[in-house]
């Protein structure tokens, strides 16, 4: 094909272009360029056509090429250096993680465990709400109660046992 040396591909037999060939080969580039950036007009089309079947395959190739090009921008672009942070990596070209599979957690049946609480409590204390703190409305009053127990390590690497109780008024 004599119009694919200008563009760069591979022929089997690639001879130099002669004076007269030297237009074609312009007009050739300028049809293909026309072509790739979706500007082409039906009269170009024709001149390309006119300029036999090595013009049209070098076209055709010329498309192939393109289409692989944005397709594989589409993709993410090409392979990713290994030493690239994770953070700076764009999402579309990470690894999907892995499906855990099974469930979490102890199978059924298995006795539960906790930490257990401490020997003494130095705090008690109770929180209650007085009013409804969406309306500002009087609460009915209940039973119902939740406490929780955290243990604080001091600076002086003391502990203090704070038991808190919240009423589910």
């Amino acid at each position: 094909m004599r119009f694919a040396a200008s563009y760069g591909m591979q022929t089997q037999a690639s001879t130099a272009p002669a004076a007269g060939d030297k237009r074609a080969d312009a007009t050739a580039k300028a049809i293909i360029a026309a072509v790739l950036e979706g500007k082409a007009t039906e009269q170009q089309a024709d001149q390309l056509y006119a300029m036999g079947p090595e013009a049209v395959a070098l076209l055709v190739l010329a498309t192939t090429h393109r289409i692989a090009e944005l397709q594989s921008r589409l993709k993410g672009g090409g392979p990713v250096d290994p030493a690239t942070p994770s953070g700076q990596r764009p999402i579309y070209t990470k690894p999907a993680a892995r499906k855990r599979k099974g469930k979490p957690g102890a199978k059924p049946g298995h006795k539960g465990t906790r930490r257990s609480k401490p020997d003494r409590v130095d705090r008690h204390e109770e929180h209650r709400l007085d009013v409804c703190p969406d309306c500002g409305g009087p609460l009915q009053r209940c039973k119902r109660k939740r406490a929780r127990t955290l243990e604080d390590i001091l600076e002086d690497i003391k502990t203090e046992v704070v038991e808190h109780t919240l009423h589910r008024d």
